[in-house]
């Protein structure tokens, strides 16, 4: 670490040094999207087989396929969708 000197004896911080370990913000490591357990899934609709929507799902916490009800475009009403891979 290398030490900024205001004046004649007054420390104000450290600057961290290229290569130092310290040098990294941990806002960035938490931000990682490799961190993150998440993946794209899609939806189909049960009466026209249509896939018409997709969301993300956190794979570690629902570990299930989900079903939703939504609106198909195709059918034009509100049906059952369900989860594919």
């Amino acid at each position: 670490m290398v030490e900024r000197v205001l004046g004649k004896d007054e420390v104000t911080g450290s600057i961290p040094v290229n290569g130092s370990s310290s040098f990294r913000h941990e806002s960035k490591i938490r931000r990682s999207s490799s961190i993150m357990p998440r993946d794209i899934i899609t939806f189909q609709c049960t009466e026209c087989k249509n896939r018409n929507y997709s969301k993300t799902k956190n794979k570690k916490t629902t570990t299930e396929r989900l079903e939703l009800k939504k609106f198909c475009p195709h059918c034009r009403k509100h049906q059952l969708h369900r989860e594919t891979k």
